[in-house]
């Protein structure tokens, strides 16, 4: 698996935006803006159906009151910053982002999608996390996906040197 860590303006196209739920509601409006920018080629699986975002996300413990998973409220999102749903694969039962690539893994394999080149986006806490279960979690998988690139991209930066200590406590559990 390789490796590229980008900043905005660096991106590279891929064939699949793989995004990560969390609290943190930035995360999907970044994502549809990355579709609308064209990075994303989409991938065909073996319906005829060319898939360009999977969006991965059950329930966290800060979100147990949401009356959708991560994953279909991220989708919701989306779809209404403009990308079209039959573009997008959902997995909504992963609980962590181990659970997230794993789930995700089996969904692409199932629907016999084979990218090659992946966006990675979480929340910018989490992107450290995400990029290293990815590679992990791929290096397994050549023999089905053949050798796979990785862009560890954080669409946005949290601002945290203007947050107040009950606004850096609350950014500490998202």
């Amino acid at each position: 698996t390789k490796s590229v860590f980008t900043q905005p303006g660096k991106l590279k196209e891929a064939d699949l935006l793989m995004v990560f739920g969390s609290p943190d509601l930035r995360t999907p409006e970044a994502a549809a803006e990355m579709y609308k920018r064209g990075y994303i080629k989409g991938v065909k699986g073996k319906d005829g159906r060319v898939v360009k975002i999977i969006i991965s996300g059950k329930k966290g413990r800060l979100n147990q009151d949401w009356e959708k998973t991560e994953a279909e409220t991220f989708r919701d999102i989306v779809v209404e910053k403009g990308v079209p749903a039959d573009e997008i694969i959902l997995e909504i039962e992963a609980t962590t982002t181990h659970e997230n690539i794993q789930n995700s893994i089996v969904i692409m394999k199932e629907k016999e999608l084979r990218p090659r080149r992946f966006i990675i986006q979480a929340k910018p806490e989490l992107q450290r996390r995400t990029w290293a279960h990815f590679v992990n979690d791929f290096a397994g998988e050549e023999e089905y996906f053949g050798k796979v690139e990785g862009i560890n991209y954080a669409p946005y930066v949290s601002d945290t040197g203007r947050m107040d200590n009950e606004e850096l406590a609350l950014a500490r559990k998202l």
